[in-house]
C-alpha cells in the first residue's frame, strides 16, 4: 500500500479514533468510542471508500439513541452488506448493561437496523465486549455479565438471522466458568466453529487465562473443548485475543513469556482436526468433496449428521431447501417439528408473526394456548389488563376463578371488603361461609358472643367442683370467682373457690354443663318431657302419679268433708331441666290449672329430688270430681323448652274417692276392683297397691280396713257423710 494521504486518517474533534477498525471490500470503517457528538465518549464510527488513490470520508454512524458514556465504536465487524457495532456503555438496561448495533447499506447510506441487547440484560453487564459475526450468526461478548452460579464470570450471547431480524437467542457460557474469568473477551468464528477467550480463567493461576471451542450443529452452539497454555502462568491473560481459520485456532496472550523478553507476549496456534460426523474414518469435507456424502445446504455438515425431526430419513434443511417441509420462521427446523400448541400445523411463533393468533402478554405464546382459569382463550393477565376480568384483591388471578366459599364469582376478601358478606367474628371467612350449625347466616362464635345461642351442653362442668388446677372451664364463672380470688386462677380451684360460685351468685352454665363454643341447640335435638308413671309391685317409676291417674282414696280431718286428698306430685323428666335462662328450677317454672272454673290449688314449693326429678307441694288437696292439671315450664341445658304436645309438660291428676277401677264413676265394680287387686302382687301401671287398695289413708294397706273403708265411701256411712256410689268425675279429662 503506498500514495499520498494513504497512511493517516484522522478525524477532527474526536478521541479514541481507530479504537476498532472493519474492512469488507472498498470499505473501511474506523471506530472512535471517545467521540463526545452526542455527550463525553458517546462514539461514533467513521466510514471510507478507496476510490483507488486514496481513502475518502463517506459518512459519520451514530446511534439513533446516543448518549454519553455508550462507548459506541468500541467493536466492530463486517460482512456482506452488514456492520455490527458495540456500545458496552449503553445504560438502556443499567449503567454499562451494553448494546450491539446493526447497521445495513440501503442503497443510499449505512442506517441502523437494529439494536440488540442481552435478554437477561443488567448493570454492569458489559454486553458488546467483543463481537464476531458471519452472515447467518453474531456472537457478542459480555464480560460483565452473569453465568453458572449467578458469578460474575462473563458470558457470550449467539443470535440468528431470521428473515431481516437477528434473533434466536442463546447465551453461551463456559462450562467451569468461574467470577472474574471475562468469558467472552474475545470471539472468532468461522463456518459452523467459534473460539471465545477468557483472559480472566485461573487455570495456572490468577488470569493465567484460556478459550473455548465451540461447535454449531445446526439447532445450537455447543462447546467443544477448552484450550489453555501447557506453560501457562499468573497474568499471561491466554485467550486476550482469538483467531480462527478452517483447521486452526489462534489464542494470544499479551503477558506471557516470549523467547527472547518476560511478558513479551505470544500467539499459540492449535490445529483443529478435521470432523467426521458418521464416523467412517474420512473427513466429512472430504466425503462432500468427492460426493460420498450431501451437503444440502453448503455448511460442511453432511447431510446425514443434520437433524431429522420428522423422521424422514432427509435432513431438515434439505426439505426446507427442496420445499418439502416449510420452515416460516427460517430457524432450519421443519414446521412440522416445531411446538404448535393450537395443532394448526403452523409453528407457534409464526402465527404470531402472521396475525393468526394474538399475543396479548409478550409470553410468546399464543393466546388460544393459554386459556386462562376461566377458559376463555385469553390469559389471565390480559383479561385483568383489558377489563375483561376484574381483580378486586390486586391478586393477579380474575376474581371469577378465585370464586370464593359462596360461589358468587368473588374473592371473599372483597366480599367482606365491599359489605357483600359480614365477618362477625374477623376471621376472613363470610359468615354464610363460616361453622354455622343452625343454619342462621351467623357464624356460631357470633351467636354465642351476640346472645343469639347458648353453649352450655357440649362439656362437663367443673367449676362447682374442686381440682388441683387453676380456673375452671366455663369463662363466666371463672371471671366472676377469680375477679374476687384470683389465686382461683393462678393456683388451684379449691372448695373455698367453689363456695364463692353460690355465694357470689355467679352467673353460667347450669351445674354439670359447660361451654365447647358450639350452640348449645346444635348439641341438642329433641326437647325434654316429662316421663309418664308406672309401678312394679311397689315400686313406682317415673313421675307419680301418672298422668290421668284418678285417685280412689278420701279421707276427712273432721268427720265431715274428704279434705285430706291429693296434695303433692312428683314430676320426673327425660333429661336434666332448668328454669329458662339455665337457672335452677324454682316454683314459678311449674302452673297448675282446674276443671269446673274454681281457683286451682297452687304450687307452694318445689324440692329437687335430682336434676332430673322435682316434687311440687300444692298448698291443699286438689278438689273432688274435678281434674286438676300441673304444668311444667322449663327448658334442657340446650335451652330447648319442654315439649309442648300431648302430656309432654304436664299430669293430669283426678280425685274420685271410691273410683279403684278408674272408670270415671263409682259403684259396685270397684269393690270387685279391689278385692282383684288385693290378690295381686303388682297393681295398675299407674300407682303401686297403695295408690289403690290404702282406701283409708292410713299408709298401710289392709284388709279388711281398706275393704270396709271402700264400703264406708259407697255407703255414705261415717266418716264420710254422704254416699260416692253413683258419683262421677264432673268433667271429661282436658
Amino acid at each position: 500500500w503506498q500514495g499520498p494521504g494513504v497512511g493517516s486518517l484522522t478525524a477532527f474533534g474526536t478521541s479514541g479514533f481507530a479504537s476498532s477498525l472493519a474492512v469488507w471490500g472498498d470499505l473501511l470503517w474506523v471506530g472512535a468510542y471517545g467521540d463526545d457528538e452526542n455527550g463525553m465518549d458517546s462514539g461514533a464510527v467513521y466510514l471510507y471508500d478507496w476510490d483507488g488513490v486514496r481513502w475518502t470520508f463517506r459518512q459519520k454512524l451514530v446511534p439513533k439513541d446516543s448518549t454519553a458514556g455508550q462507548l459506541f465504536g468500541s467493536g466492530m465487524v463486517a460482512f456482506d452488506g452488514g456492520l455490527f457495532v458495540t456500545a458496552p456503555g449503553d445504560d438502556e438496561h443499567g449503567d454499562g448493561a451494553g448494546a450491539v448495533y446493526y447497521f445495513e447499506w440501503d442503497g443510499s447510506q449505512w442506517s441502523q437496523r437494529q439494536k440488540l441487547s442481552a435478554g437477561d440484560a443488567a448493570a454492569g453487564g458489559r454486553f458488546g465486549s467483543s463481537v464476531a459475526a458471519s452472515e447467518s450468526a453474531v456472537i457478542i461478548g459480555a464480560t460483565g455479565a452473569r453465568g453458572a452460579g449467578d458469578a460474575q464470570t462473563g458470558t457470550a450471547y449467539a443470535f440468528r438471522r431470521v428473515d431481516d431480524h437477528w434473533g434466536d437467542e442463546q447465551k453461551l457460557i463456559a462450562s467451569d466458568g468461574a467470577g472474574g474469568g471475562r468469558f467472552g473477551a474475545a470471539v472468532a468464528i468461522h463456518g459452523s466453529a467459534a473460539i471465545l477467550g477468557a483472559p480472566g480463567d485461573g487455570d495456572y493461576g490468577d488470569a493465567s487465562g484460556s478459550a473455548y471451542l465451540f461447535r454449531w450443529d445446526a439447532r445450537r452452539w455447543w462447546q467443544r473443548q477448552k484450550l489453555s497454555a501447557t506453560d501457562g502462568d499468573v497474568d499471561d491473560q491466554f485467550g486476550f485475543t482469538v483467531g480462527m481459520s478452517q483447521h486452526a485456532a489462534l489464542v494470544g496472550a499479551i503477558e506471557a513469556d516470549g523467547r527472547y523478553e518476560d511478558d513479551a507476549g505470544a500467539v499459540y496456534v492449535y490445529g483443529i482436526p478435521p470432523y467426521d460426523c458418521d464416523g467412517n474414518g474420512r473427513p466429512d469435507e472430504c466425503d462432500i468433496a468427492d460426493g460420498s456424502l450431501g451437503d444440502c445446504d453448503g455448511n460442511v455438515i453432511p447431510d446425514r449428521c443434520e437433524p431429522d425431526c420428522n423422521g424422514t430419513g432427509v435432513a431438515d434443511i434439505c426439505e426446507i431447501l427442496d420445499g418439502t417441509s416449510d420452515d416460516c420462521n427460517g430457524n432450519r427446523v421443519a414446521d412440522e417439528c416445531e411446538l404448535d400448541c393450537n395443532h394448526n400445523h403452523v409453528p407457534d411463533d409464526c402465527d404470531l408473526a402472521n396475525g393468526s393468533s394474538r399475543d396479548c402478554d409478550g409470553s410468546g405464546i399464543p393466546d388460544d394456548c393459554e386459556r386462562g382459569c376461566n377458559h376463555n382463550h385469553q390469559p389471565d393477565v390480559c383479561d385483568l389488563a383489558d377489563g375483561t376480568s376484574q381483580d378486586c384483591n390486586e391478586s393477579s388471578v380474575p376474581d371469577e376463578c378465585e370464586g370464593g366459599c359462596n360461589w358468587n364469582r368473588q374473592p371473599d376478601s372483597c366480599d367482606i371488603a365491599d359489605g357483600t358478606s359480614h365477618d362477625c367474628n374477623a376471621n376472613a371467612i363470610p359468615d354464610e361461609c363460616d361453622y354455622d350449625c343452625n343454619v342462621n347466616g351467623w357464624a356460631d362464635e357470633c351467636d354465642i358472643a351476640e346472645g343469639r345461642s347458648r353453649d352450655c351442653y357440649g362439656a362437663v362442668g367443673n367449676c362447682r367442683d374442686a381440682h388441683a388446677t387453676p380456673g375452671c372451664n366455663d369463662p363466666a364463672i371463672e371471671t366472676c370467682v377469680c375477679d374476687a380470688d384470683p389465686s382461683c386462677c393462678t393456683t388451684l380451684w379449691n372448695q373455698d373457690c367453689v363456695s364463692l360460685v353460690s355465694e357470689l351468685s355467679c352467673v353460667g352454665c347450669p351445674e354439670g354443663h359447660a361451654p365447647n363454643g358450639r350452640p348449645d341447640e346444635c348439641e341438642c335435638f329433641t326437647p325434654p318431657y316429662v316421663v309418664p308413671g308406672f309401678a312394679n309391685g311397689l315400686t313406682q317409676f317415673g313421675s307419680s302419679p301418672c298422668s290421668g291417674y284418678i285417685d280412689p282414696r278420701g279421707k276427712s280431718s273432721n268427720g265431715v268433708d274428704l279434705n285430706m286428698g291429693i296434695t303433692s306430685v312428683t314430676l320426673r323428666f327425660s333429661e336434666p331441666v332448668y328454669s329458662p335462662g339455665g337457672r335452677p328450677v324454682v316454683v314459678q317454672d311449674f302452673s297448675v290449672t282446674q276443671t269446673g272454673g274454681d281457683p286451682p290449688p297452687d304450687v307452694m314449693a318445689v324440692e329437687a329430688l335430682s336434676l332430673t326429678q322435682y316434687r311440687l307441694r300444692l298448698n291443699r288437696p286438689i278438689a273432688p270430681k274435678e281434674w286438676t292439671t300441673v304444668i311444667a315450664h322449663v327448658e334442657n341445658a340446650c335451652g330447648i323448652p319442654i315439649f309442648g304436645s300431648g302430656d309432654g309438660d304436664r299430669l293430669d291428676i283426678g280425685f274420685l274417692p271410691g273410683d279403684v277401677n278408674q272408670s270415671g264413676s263409682v259403684d259396685m265394680q270397684d269393690v270387685n276392683a279391689f278385692r282383684q287387686l288385693a290378690g295381686l302382687p303388682t297393681a295398675s301401671l299407674c300407682g303401686g297397691r297403695q295408690h289403690y287398695m290404702d282406701t283409708n289413708r292410713d299408709g298401710v294397706v289392709r284388709v279388711p280396713q281398706d275393704l270396709i273403708r271402700l264400703r264406708q265411701l259407697l255407703a255414705g256411712t261415717p266418716p264420710a257423710t254422704r254416699a260416692w256410689q253413683g258419683q262421677s268425675m264432673n268433667h271429661s279429662r282436658p
